[in-house]
């Protein structure tokens, strides 16, 4: 079994990105001081002109994120661990650099100069978001292995 047969399951994909389009949006409306006031007004300024703007990239990258996950999932399956949750909590900083690849990526291959300017602005606490939503990702994960 492969990551992506899980999350990017035709049955489950909206459960994960709805669930993990919320983690991010309280993560952001928790953040404090400078950051967390340009974080907000970056989102609400995003969701104005495109109010699914959130979810519909969060679906876009899914399959890229499951795919550099990978890796670690297989490792998973092939311990004695039953806790996905635990395992990658216990990795959570490899995780995330995963997923910062996916993203960075991302930015750098767009030709929205807006979208790469504001990636480039909140790229360093990005990393704090995609942690935030490992143990989610993880539970989504968890709730479909077997038994």
């Amino acid at each position: 079994m492969q990551l992506k047969d899980i999350l990017l399951a035709e049955d489950y994909r909206d459960t994960a990105v709805a669930r993990i389009t919320g983690v991010v949006e309280q993560q952001i409306a928790r953040r404090k001081g400078l950051s967390g006031a340009g974080l907000r007004t970056a989102l609400k300024m995003a969701k104005s002109n495109r109010p699914d703007m959130l979810p519909t990239v969060i679906n876009r990258l899914l399959p890229h994120f499951c795919e550099a996950l990978e890796p670690y999932f297989q490792q998973f399956q092939a311990s004695d661990e039953t806790d996905f949750q635990h395992f990658v909590m216990q990795r959570e900083s490899e995780l995330t650099e995963a997923m910062l690849s996916v993203t960075d990526g991302r930015a750098e291959q767009t030709q929205n100069k807006t979208f790469k300017r504001m990636y480039k602005q909140l790229r360093g606490t990005a990393g704090d978001e995609l942690s935030a939503a490992l143990p989610d990702i993880a539970a989504l994960v968890q709730a479909r292995l077997p038994a």
